[in-house]
């Protein structure tokens, strides 16, 4: 009975496959950033809504965040999508570095692909639970905003996840694998400082520079790398460096990314941060305020989860790549560092057979038992507030370089839509499998409890 459903979740997903991939491309094309998806989230709700899901609102004052909903009653399973660009990624659906607008941005993390994903999937599961009468509800989470790690906060903010059991995600990547380790924390100041103008010239002794106050500040930070934890990091850019440097800055600022493999980690860093910048401000007579700019929490793993998810993964399989897929991934494997190709290899065991064309003939999950990602993502907030399972699908070429043109390209030019139609299929059987199975969902959360360890989730945006 449970084979023909699954057979039936899979023909389901072959024919949402149009629908999936005309999605990605649409995302593609709008290419929207952070807080701005407004064709995007649109175009989602849309398509949600004609198709008989409920539309409701999503954090309050963020309209490019929403929830769909299908169903009545529990278990309430969520599918949580992303949608937002990056700036300056702009990029032909060429194999060639070639930006399609100079400055413009582009998909190079993949959310168009990741979105159309959770689009296809959350369409199956209503389809599915409408020709079984299954009762519990299926809920898509529009989420903005990932790559400042800022909209699912908002929507942790409102408590918009606190009503669902369980969630699935996934994100394209070069290599098909589940998420089974932590991410790390996040946390994002801009420290601004306050001084005296002044003419460079003239009378510099009468000026107190706030620029002279941002370096201090970065010197000091620098000496204080040594002296932190090696799981924890920190990046700083100066956002205001003055006009001309014949006056004597009145202003200057500099924005700092915490990052650390637990909120307390990252809060230890800020707190230290702070001493340095209130002795900066000592130093140059200057007065200073740090301003909370963005931060979420570290991803918590759920190995029932991540054993469902790679389980439905090995079911799938690889994607299946058509061979103008192959024909332009030869193109774009081609230019690939090689040091960039032999850390990926490395780091999943990948042999010779293991590519062709670039592309990856198989599931991994190696990699990914154990340890930490360096990377940051706002998926850690809702983990630690449900149960959570994440995977990624190859949608480009191996050894492909987060956040780059390889990514747009890849996504643009087919590859991308290749990947989400197979993640489309993981999301709906494994979220068949969680509507259905009952012990599997105590299990799921049983082990989220356990893992909590009596600890709870605050929103760092209050």
């Amino acid at each position: 009975m449970r084979d023909r459903i699954k057979q039936d979740i899979l023909n389901m997903a072959d024919s949402t496959a149009p629908v999936i991939e005309a999605a990605n491309d649409a995302l593609w094309e709008f290419a929207e950033l952070a807080l701005e998806e407004n064709r995007s989230s649109a175009y989602l709700r849309g398509i949600l809504e004609k198709n008989g899901f409920r539309i409701l609102p999503g954090a309050e004052g963020v309209p490019t965040s929403f929830i769909a909903e299908y169903g009545a009653g529990s278990p309430v399973i969520g599918l949580i999508a992303e949608y937002d660009a990056l700036p300056g990624m702009s990029q032909e659906k060429s194999p060639v570095c070639r930006p399609r607008q100079e400055g413009a941005p582009g998909h190079a993390c993949g959310h168009c692909a990741l979105g159309a994903a959770v689009l296809g999937a959350a369409l199956v599961l209503k389809d599915c639970m409408a020709r079984q009468e299954l009762p519990g509800t299926i809920r898509f989470y529009g989420c903005p905003a990932e790559e400042t790690v800022e909209g699912k906060v908002l929507m942790s903010r409102d408590h918009l996840f606190d009503s669902c059991d369980a969630a699935l995600s996934w994100h394209p990547n070069d290599i098909s694998y589940v998420w089974a380790r932590k991410s790390v924390a996040l946390t994002g100041m801009r420290y601004t400082f306050h001084g005296t103008s002044a003419h460079a010239g003239l009378d510099p002794w009468n000026g107190r520079s706030a620029l002279d106050a941002v370096e201090l500040m970065n010197v000091g930070a620098n000496y204080l790398r040594e002296h932190i934890q090696p799981s924890c990091r920190f990046h700083y850019t100066i956002t205001d460096g003055g006009r001309a440097p014949n006056t004597v800055p009145d202003r200057a600022q500099v924005w700092y990314a915490m990052r650390g493999p637990s909120r307390q980690a990252v809060e230890e860093i800020r707190q230290r941060l702070g001493k340095i910048a209130r002795g900066a401000a000592l130093m140059t007579e200057t007065d200073w305020e740090e301003t909370y700019v963005s931060g979420c929490y570290d991803f918590m793993p759920n190995m029932a989860m991540a054993q469902l998810l790679l389980d439905k993964m090995r079911e799938v399989g690889a994607p299946r790549w058509t061979p103008e897929d192959r024909t332009f991934a030869r193109a774009l494997f081609s230019q690939i560092p090689q040091r960039y190709l032999d850390e990926t290899c490395s780091s999943f065991g990948l042999g010779e057979g293991d590519l062709t064309d670039g592309l990856v003939n198989g599931i991994y999950d190696g990699y990914y038992r154990g340890g930490s990602l360096g990377a940051s993502t706002d998926l850690g907030d809702v983990s630690w507030q449900i149960p959570v399972g994440c995977f990624s699908y190859a949608s480009t070429v191996v050894g492909s370089p987060g956040h780059s043109w390889f990514y747009t390209a890849a996504c643009g030019a087919g590859l991308g839509a290749r990947g989400a139609q197979a993640a489309a299929k993981v999301l709906a059987l494994a979220g068949y499998e969680l509507l259905t199975d009952s012990q599997l969902l105590r299990d799921v959360k049983e082990e989220h409890i356990k893992a909590l360890s009596g600890a709870r989730y605050n929103c760092p945006i209050q």
